[in-house]
């Protein structure tokens, strides 16, 4: 019978050693191998803090791409060729002149168009690659500009065209949504 009793004890010193082990893990003893936890992480300073409102990165046109204006026998078009990034410091258009009137080789688009954000923001017209046409023209209008053009908030840009065929200012207006909206 004290084989018996020996025998329960030693299985219960036993059982407290394995318990007394199994709970230790997770703790550190100096010269011990077992990783140190830290009850609070280390902020990662290189990247911005998390902001509660997603970051928009891009702008959508609500309608069409391409945007129209007829007015004294002359019709433009022009269609959005970039994808509207925001903080974007360029921006293309297709631009085609149709009639039956007048010569579109006289207008240099280059010196005639300006493009406007909602922000009231005005950019000038960099170049018009072109080739002449005479009543049927058409060709590439680019804006570049040092500063963005589009920003998180733009709600709409507007192609300005001065001066075409007796017509003051054409405007083409492309109104914008954000991204996921």
């Amino acid at each position: 019978m004290n084989n018996k009793k020996n025998f329960g004890i030693l299985i219960g010193l036993f059982t407290l050693v394995l318990l007394s082990v199994s709970c230790s893990q997770g703790t550190s003893q100096p010269g011990s191998s077992a990783p140190t936890v830290s009850p609070t992480a280390t902020p990662d300073l290189s990247q911005p803090p998390a902001s509660k409102e997603a970051i928009i990165t891009e702008l959508i046109p609500q309608g069409k791409m391409a945007q129209r204006n007829e007015s004294n026998n002359v019709t433009i078009e022009a269609v959005l060729q970039s994808k509207l990034t925001v903080g974007s410091k360029e921006l293309t258009f297709n631009v085609t002149m149709d009639t039956h009137s007048v010569n579109l080789d006289v207008y240099d688009l280059a010196g005639m168009a300006t493009l406007r954000n909602s922000q009231g923001q005005q950019f000038k017209a960099t170049s018009w690659q072109a080739p002449k046409g005479g009543h049927h023209r058409s060709g590439t209008l680019d804006f570049k500009s040092d500063q963005p053009i589009l920003q998180q908030d733009t709600k709409y840009i507007e192609l300005l065209i001065k001066d075409v065929a007796n017509v003051p200012e054409r405007v083409l207006l492309w109104e914008l949504r954000q991204s996921g909206s």
